[in-house]
């Protein structure tokens, strides 16, 4: 039983997050999100807007923002 609980322990998420709008959904990357949760599995996680998005054509089309090598991303933009 013991060795069944620290199994469980290690694979629980520590937090999650849920995506509030069909546009914060969609704009989580594939394979993060089940069932409207994102899990949060390791510390610090960063929530920010690095991740951007436009529809087209009835589609939502996800964009990533030019990343640069020689700065911190600026989520508060």
């Amino acid at each position: 039983m013991e060795d069944k609980q620290a199994i469980l322990k290690l694979l629980a998420p520590k937090a999650v997050l849920k995506a509030m709008t069909a546009e914060a959904e969609l704009a989580v990357p594939d394979g993060k999100i089940e069932s409207g949760f994102i899990s949060i599995r390791q510390f610090p996680f960063r929530v920010g807007r690095e991740s951007r998005g436009t529809i087209v054509d009835g589609d939502f089309q996800r964009s990533e923002r030019p990343r640069f090598e020689d700065r911190v991303p600026d989520n508060n933009l």
